[in-house]
């Protein structure tokens, strides 16, 4: 058996002519060419009665149309977007419960939570309780839900929160509650804003 084309030909392939000449058979002369695009093209030429014929073979198998690939595509922006907001969400919900456990820490803390007015200690417990509650009973929301129920929250918190701190005496920074009086060499405040 001859090989027509060797394995790893470099392509694209020149011409190469074969022929059944040599077995007293008539003579046709077979061709092949092969492009870069793995299209092999064939042609055959009957020497004694001039008769030719052409075909050409295409590997499309395991290849992508043309509308395949802008769907793709298409479908590739659909999903970044998906995600971005997604991800937008996630951050979103973060936040809300960041917000939470703060407020929640801040009302516990043994150093300040008896510092707390006793009415409005309760009317933030059970916010947050409540703000907790809604949050896991909900399987999933917008990221606008979850800004509207921190939004709510700080609603009632804000005030409170403000209060304490004023008369906590933390109406000077390094002099809010656990902060020890006033800022000395070396020591930091850290602020977390929340909007």
């Amino acid at each position: 058996m001859t090989a027509l084309i060797k394995c790893n030909t470099a392509v694209p392939m020149k011409s190469e002519i074969f022929s059944t000449y040599s077995d007293n058979q008539s003579g046709v002369e077979v061709t092949f060419d092969i492009n870069t695009n793995g299209i092999l093209n064939v042609s055959a030429l009957d020497e004694m009665t001039g008769k030719s014929n052409r075909i050409m073979i295409t590997n499309n198998k395991g290849h992508l149309t043309k509308e395949e690939i802008k769907c793709m595509v298409s479908n590739t922006e659909k999903f970044k977007a998906e995600g971005e907001g997604a991800a937008l969400c996630i951050t979103t919900k973060n936040g809300l419960e960041s917000y939470m456990y703060h407020l929640c820490n801040s009302i516990t803390d043994e150093k300040v939570k008896d510092k707390f007015d006793a009415d409005n200690k309760t009317l933030l417990e059970t916010a947050v309780n409540e703000a907790i509650s809604w949050l896991d009973n909900l399987q999933e929301a917008s990221k606008e839900e979850y800004k509207k129920k921190q939004k709510e929250l700080k609603g009632i918190a804000g005030p409170i929160m403000q209060k304490f701190y004023q008369s906590a005496g933390a109406g000077t920074p390094g002099n809010f509650p656990g902060a020890g009086g006033t800022l000395g060499v070396g020591q930091k405040v850290i602020f977390l804003i929340y909007d």
